[in-house]
């Protein structure tokens, strides 16, 4: 038998768009921004169904769908500039959207395993040509929007999990049906192209009205356990996912991503993580230039409050 939580998405701690009052001990993006700016909207106030139908309200502006691929990146922004366009206001309102799609290219798309779902171009060149082409419908449609790419982490760490509890060995390996002990230094080589065709597509695409940023947040996940390997305490039962505890430390790396320099930006899953807190009166902190290399730490200096040019974006 299989629980039912394992269908259950709860959208309400999410790490970016979880609405939960205590920032500290269940930390997203959104509740950190709304110490700064209570009119933000868009937060996820509870969990949904993955097959089971019901209300939208649940989401928010959290509109992420389960087992998508950088394929079906594009319909999901056109869905989201249709919920966005639909705020009162929404043109002379900042946007920030964060992306995080990686995990099923790699460990599914990759190796032509998912059936017709995940037919295309999983390669780093596809994988760019599908988030350009997300981008692109974002950027024509909503002005003064920054968007958030975190980095892909690499999920063929799950493997190396000592004492692997019967919901993760039984549901892991449909997950990631391309990992194996062959193929996992491709996969691994796979992740770092595509933080490399990202940095590319962030270089290419922002502009003063549109920012784009490639944050490390992720990166270097996962807590580990004491005998080695990803520490299973903080993964969800399939262990392809996190629980709200691990939710809650990458919201912490995220908006300590947004407020460090963006040459300084960490990952940071030890017992040491604690919220950055910005300057007062700060700005979010921003790439500009062009990228010379790909990768990490490669970033030009943020824009800061006071600085006359670039793009700013206030907290």
């Amino acid at each position: 038998l299989v629980s039912l939580e394992y269908f259950s998405e709860a959208r309400d701690i999410s790490f970016v768009s979880g609405t939960s009052p205590d920032y500290e001990s269940q930390t997203s993006l959104f509740n950190m921004l709304l110490q700064y700016n209570p009119d933000l909207i868009g937060g996820s106030p509870g969990s949904n169904s993955v097959i089971l139908p019901g209300s939208d309200a649940s989401k928010g502006l959290n509109l992420a769908v389960s087992g998508a691929w950088a394929g079906d990146a594009p319909g999901q922004a056109e869905t989201l500039v249709t919920a966005i366009q639909q705020v009162s206001g929404w043109e002379d309102k900042w946007k920030l959207i964060t992306v995080q799609l990686f995990g099923n290219d790699i460990c599914v798309a990759s190796c032509g395993e998912g059936g017709a779902d995940y037919e295309g171009d999983a390669t780093p060149d596809g994988y760019k040509s599908n988030m350009k082409t997300a981008l692109t419908i974002l950027k024509s449609a909503l002005p003064k929007t920054l968007i958030v790419f975190t980095a892909p982490y690499d999920p063929t760490k799950i493997a190396d999990i000592t004492n692997k509890h019967f919901g993760c060995q039984f549901l892991f390996p449909t997950l990631c049906p391309c990992l194996s002990d062959s193929s996992r230094p491709g996969l691994v080589d796979l992740r770092t192209q595509y933080q490399e065709k990202l940095v590319e597509l962030a270089a290419e695409m922002r502009s003063e009205q549109f920012g784009v940023e490639v944050i490390p947040a992720m990166v270097n996940l996962y807590p580990e356990a004491s005998s080695g390997g990803p520490d299973p305490a903080f993964l969800a039962p399939d262990c392809y996912h996190q629980n709200a505890e691990l939710h809650s430390m990458i919201g912490k790396n995220i908006w300590n991503n947004l407020v460090e320099n963006s040459d300084q930006r960490t990952s940071n899953y030890g017992e040491d993580l604690e919220l950055v807190c910005p300057a007062r009166r700060q700005f979010l902190s921003t790439t500009t230039g062009v990228k010379k290399q790909p990768g990490f730490p490669n970033t030009q200096p943020s824009y800061k409050i006071g600085v006359p040019s670039g793009p700013s974006y206030k907290l």
